[in-house]
Parts: C-alpha cells; sequence; structure tokens
C-alpha cells in the first residue's frame, strides 16, 4: 500500500514534496489550493482515475463507485492538528483512503459532530452524498486520497458544493 510520509514542518515545503511525488509517478496535476487554512489539495487529472485508482486504491473493493457518473480525483494534506470544516455536499459522494499513518475522520448522518475516529494507512471511509464529514491531521500531516462522484450529471460538483455546519477558522 502506498504510504506518503512528509519530512518537514513547513506547509511550503509539505506542499513541493507531495507535488514532486505525484507529479514522478506521472499524474498530471490539474489545480491545487495551498491557501486553505487546514492544509492544502491537489487536483488529479479526471483523465487519469483509472490510474489513480489503481495506484492508490489498489486491493479495495470500490463496488458502491458509480461508474456511469463522472469522478474526481483529488489528493488531500492536512496540517497536524488541523482540520476542514464540518460539511456535507449537495451533488457528490466521497471515498477516502488514508495514506499517511494515520489520519482523523469524522462522520454522522445529522448536523451533530461526533467524536473523531483515527484511521491508519490503507483504511477507508465512504461518504454518501448528504452525510456530514471532516477530515484532519492528528500528530502528523495527514494525507488522503479522495475521490468524488458526482451525483448530478447535468451540474458536476466543485469547491462551491460546500455547505459548511462548523469551521475552525471562521468560514461561512
Amino acid at each position: 500500500m502506498v504510504r506518503i510520509n512528509i519530512n518537514t514542518n513547513d506547509k511550503s515545503e509539505a506542499f513541493k514534496e507531495v507535488e514532486n511525488y505525484l507529479t514522478s509517478q506521472g499524474f498530471k496535476i490539474v489545480d491545487s489550493d495551498i491557501k486553505r487554512p487546514w492544509g492544502f489539495y491537489f487536483y488529479v487529472d479526471e483523465k487519469q482515475t483509472d490510474k489513480f485508482i489503481a495506484f492508490f486504491y489498489s486491493g479495495v473493493s470500490l463496488d458502491s463507485i458509480d461508474t456511469s457518473l463522472p469522478l474526481q480525483p483529488k489528493i488531500l494534506v492536512f496540517e497536524p492538528g488541523k482540520k476542514n470544516s464540518w460539511q456535507y455536499h449537495h451533488r457528490r459522494a466521497e471515498i477516502w483512503r488514508c495514506l499517511s499513518k494515520d489520519c482523523q475522520v469524522l462522520m454522522s448522518q445529522d448536523d451533530k459532530e461526533p467524536k473523531p475516529t483515527i484511521i491508519k494507512n490503507s483504511e477507508v471511509v465512504n461518504f454518501a452524498q448528504g452525510t456530514r464529514h471532516r477530515g484532519g491531521g492528528i500528530d502528523n500531516w495527514a494525507v488522503v486520497a479522495e475521490i468524488w462522484q458526482h451525483t448530478d450529471p447535468k451540474n458536476p460538483s466543485d469547491e462551491a458544493d460546500i455547505i459548511r455546519l462548523q469551521d475552525d477558522f471562521g468560514r461561512k
């Protein structure tokens, strides 16, 4: 199983490490954002979805994915001790696989935020459309291979499809 270790405390250097790792594996990065207060992300070219799944999800049954709808591969990286917003989406489901030592994950079917669950390297979590969720780093950088499954073919999901219920950084 793939494990991505980040060997710095500096966010810019961590960003470069992950970017270099992805490109050295032949992935084409089509978008990225280092300005997220919880860390950063990379979008991998949708044309490389099969390669992304084969590389990062080897040995995982992905029967829950409807391949008739578009998929978007993404890498999330959470800074140690930080997490993204408590959120859900109207137009996508997500599958996460922990690529680091461990990752913090919270999920619920209602707006009440539960205590975090720790998932270890290679463990997978599925978030159905509408499931409340968030992720984060614990003591180290947390790296997640994420697959978006767009659930509305006429209106694909994007970064605006985030309904934030709580955010440690005051974002709406």
